[in-house]
């Protein structure tokens, strides 16, 4: 994933469940995770081969670290959510800085090509 991915601790009995239900998101027609446990690491999920990229994208974009071993998904961590949002935060000052110096700049041009009026009797 990114560089602001980090493993949070184990993962619960919760996480599981979250993770099963976005790999079920894979097909609206079949169940798609056939098994699923927790280990050591995080967890596995054994998917068919017709959904297992589309349930690991899925599983990425949730948030969680995971990829495809040996027909399982194997899920070792989850994004910190402090760090996510300290990364979205210093996106959105860089945007909004960009923003604001555009604006200046626009402000600066506007200024400099404002016609000035000539004396009345020069004319």
């Amino acid at each position: 994933m990114s560089e602001n991915t980090t493993p949070t601790g184990p993962i619960t009995q919760t996480d599981l469940d979250e993770i099963t239900t976005v790999a079920e998101l894979a097909s609206s027609q079949y169940r798609v995770v056939s098994s699923r446990a927790l280990c050591r690491s995080g967890a596995v999920l054994r998917i068919g081969n017709d959904y297992r990229q589309a349930a690991l994208a899925l599983i990425q974009a949730a948030g969680y670290t995971a990829r495809v071993v040996a027909n399982s998904i194997v899920v070792t961590g989850a994004v910190d959510r402090l760090t996510l949002l300290e990364a979205q935060l210093t996106e959105l000052t860089a945007q909004r800085d960009a923003l604001v110096d555009a604006r200046r700049a626009s402000e600066l041009e506007d200024a400099a090509f404002v016609p000035t009026l000539a004396p009345e009797g020069a004319r």
